[in-house]
């Protein structure tokens, strides 16, 4: 994804941060994406409305300043580390390279999510955000213009350090070159997957999954031809004010997400001689849907692979009609599997080390 400005800050983003808030000044990839910098908010408290201070109050008080950040990508394994930073479950990697990536939400009881570092400036000399969490993630796709797969992420951080009463710009830490490179990997497009829907809910054994065919039990339906666009959005529902509340002030401090949300919605032509759709909404049953994407051959039979499972879903409600093909935008309501699991992702990649994992 090439730069769109030749005035755009450099990004640089670390593996998961050692100690959360402490900045890694390690890079373990140069961003390829678009990265906005940072909009620096201040928490303010002030005495308006307060006994004896009048009607409009005298004072104010900056107790803590936070940023918030936004990144948009479309190569592999920025995307799934930007993925597996938002879950942030750990996991195992399989293989002796290429490498399998599993990625899946924390379990109910999993609420502390890896912080990480972002560097952006010209590459020498750059500002930092220490503590940077992700909020939300938005993953989408069209068959559109070049069939571009963007996923979108915003989040919080710290681009300040509150010492002695006063707050000043953390601008610690010089970038220096990690030894795995994302640089190489393939871009995702819309159209470099394939798409399946299948009769059953299904939960998926990592061991048995196949990039490039289907991976679903049931009796699994391709719907690539009548797919138009995708659309999935997860958010762990952080609020910066509850971040600030941990320990102390002046920084963001307790990266615990809330309960998590996640949509999926389907654009799609609306062709009962593929999928009837309205049957399956009226069905009421769970299904199970899979988007798979195979890029270049990493090795000789190996190729890069990104595959995104949602393991028991139900189709909502569509338009009444007996016009086809229609498009339509379908949304569809995501459970949890008996493993509480809503969403998995595995990736084929030449990355051996685990995406949200701390450099040492």
């Amino acid at each position: 994804m090439a730069r769109k400005s030749i005035m755009e800050k450099r990004a640089f983003f670390s593996y998961k941060e050692a100690t959360a808030y402490t900045a890694e000044t390690t890079a373990r990839f140069e961003g390829f994406g678009k990265f906005t910098p940072p909009k620096r908010e201040p928490q303010k408290e002030m005495d308006r409305g307060k006994t004896g201070t009048g009607q409009h109050g005298t004072r104010q008080e900056t107790q803590a300043i936070f940023a918030t950040w936004s990144y948009e990508t479309e190569r592999l394994s920025e995307v799934a580390f930007l993925w597996c930073m938002g879950l942030g479950r750990a996991y195992t990697v399989n293989g002796a390279g290429p490498y399998q990536h599993e990625l899946y939400g924390q379990l109910v009881a999993g609420r502390t999510l890896p912080t990480f570092t972002i560097e952006y400036g010209n590459g020498t000399s750059n500002e930092v955000l220490s503590g940077a969490v992700i909020n939300e993630i938005t993953f989408t796709g069209s068959s559109d213009g070049n069939g571009v797969c963007k996923c979108t992420v915003t989040g919080f951080a710290n681009s300040h350090i509150y010492t002695a009463a006063a707050l000043t710009l953390n601008t610690a830490g010089t970038i220096s070159s990690a030894s795995e490179d994302f640089s190489a990997e393939p871009l995702l497009n819309f159209r470099g997957f394939n798409y399946w829907i299948s009769t059953a809910a299904d939960d998926v054994d990592a061991s048995d999954v196949v990039f490039g065919s289907e991976n679903l039990v049931g009796t699994p339906t391709d719907i690539a031809p009548i797919m138009n666009s995708f659309n999935v959005v997860w958010s762990n529902n952080l609020t910066p004010e509850d971040m600030l509340r941990g320990a102390g002030h002046g920084v963001l401090n307790l990266n615990e997400r809330k309960d998590p949300a996640l949509t999926l919605e389907l654009g799609i032509n609306k062709d009962a001689a593929v999928l009837d759709v309205e049957a399956l909404s009226l069905a009421d049953t769970n299904q199970a849907i899979e988007f798979n994407f195979t890029g270049p051959y990493i090795s000789t039979t190996v190729p890069f692979g990104f595959v995104m499972i949602f393991t028991k879903v139900n189709v909502e409600s569509v338009t009444r009609g007996e016009e086809t093909p229609i498009p339509e935008t379908v949304p569809v309501t995501v459970f949890e599997d008996a493993n509480h699991d809503a969403i998995e992702i595995y990736i084929q990649s030449s990355i051996a080390k685990e995406y949200n994992d701390t450099l040492a």
